[in-house]
């Protein structure tokens, strides 16, 4: 028994650094979460602290501290290896980046989180920690990896929401939607409330497009599946005394980012309230080689062109309609 103890301690090194290495090549070559669930975006993220924990783990193992030494350089040595773990995932980061992915610094943070986690466990089992500090250190641990967490229940939380209003993907009486969208060049203020229940007024977004090539806005979190309706309908306020041009452009999960191969389609915005709405058959006829699969769709683009001077729009719903 103790013989095969003492022939597996001799093997800790290559075993401890073989599991870093099968870890450092899986965060480097997973692929990519899908990028139409938030949820999935901010999970695949949020695994980097399991990950990265595990990571520390087997450098701490592969290279213990001797019995006995001071608590100084024992910490010392184990601030070293967890400067190595992070200086790991600094290094996914930058293998991704050459592979044609994106360098996330976000990612960066969650590994410092998961060192940082398993940096206090493996402090809490000096045999020389008292049992409250023990305990706190743990705690510590806890907290700092589960912190990070509620982007993930959050985002899945609003989706959720998404599909029990689905067939309309926003209507602007709940600040939660803003989460469906990006903005470029463009300043989201301010939602109204329900008029008829509360006496706010008609809800809303006020959004104030800047003086820039493409201002606009992305929807871009929403239910995929349009097949079984006829038209987009974009109701929205121009409140200025003169028209404003605008573009809409919608793509599916196969969008190849060539023009030729999506929906785009230029409208004039009237003073007052406008309804813009678009036949669902339109967009499936849109890209030249191809029909857009309408089961699929993956954003919605709105955009104005080259605007000299900053213009308001006032988003009041987007909804697909029979």
């Amino acid at each position: 028994m103790l013989r095969g103890v003492v022939s597996f301690t001799k093997f800790r090194l290559p075993i401890a650094l073989g599991f870093v290495a099968i870890a450092i090549t899986i965060a480097i070559l997973t692929p990519e979460p899908d990028r139409s669930l938030r949820s999935a975006q901010c999970f695949h993220d949020f695994l980097h602290i399991p990950g990265f924990a595990a990571v520390a783990a087997a450098l701490f193992w592969a290279f213990p501290n001797r019995r006995g030494s001071p608590r100084k350089r024992k910490l010392r040595r184990l601030l070293l290896l967890s400067a190595i773990a992070i200086g790991l995932g600094v290094f996914v980061e930058l293998m991704q980046q050459a592979l044609g992915g994106v360098a996330d610094p976000v990612d960066v943070m969650h590994d410092v989180a998961g060192v940082t986690a398993s940096l206090l466990v493996a402090i809490s089992l000096w045999s020389t920690m008292r049992t409250t500090a023990r305990v706190a250190l743990r705690v510590g641990a806890l907290v700092v990896s589960l912190g990070f967490l509620p982007p993930t229940l959050l985002a899945w939380g609003e989706e959720q929401r998404a599909k029990r209003a689905f067939p309309i993907l926003a209507d602007f009486r709940d600040a939660r939607e803003l989460e469906r969208f990006e903005w470029r060049d463009a300043v989201p203020s301010a939602i109204g409330g329900d008029s008829e229940s509360d006496g706010l007024p008609e809800p809303g977004l006020s959004l104030l497009l800047l003086a820039a090539q493409y201002p606009g806005f992305t929807l871009r979190y929403f239910p995929r599946d349009w097949s079984a309706y006829a038209r987009l309908v974009i109701e929205c306020d121009d409140p200025d005394a003169f028209p404003l041009d605008v573009s809409v452009r919608i793509d599916d999960m196969a969008h190849d980012e060539s023009f030729g191969d999506r929906y785009n389609k230029n409208f004039t915005l009237q003073p007052g309230r406008n309804s813009i709405e678009i036949p669902l058959d339109d967009v499936a006829r849109a890209p030249r080689t191809r029909r857009l699969d309408l089961s699929k769709v993956r954003t919605v683009i709105v955009f104005a062109h080259d605007l000299q001077s900053p213009r308001k729009l006032t988003l009041r719903s987007i909804r697909l309609s029979e």
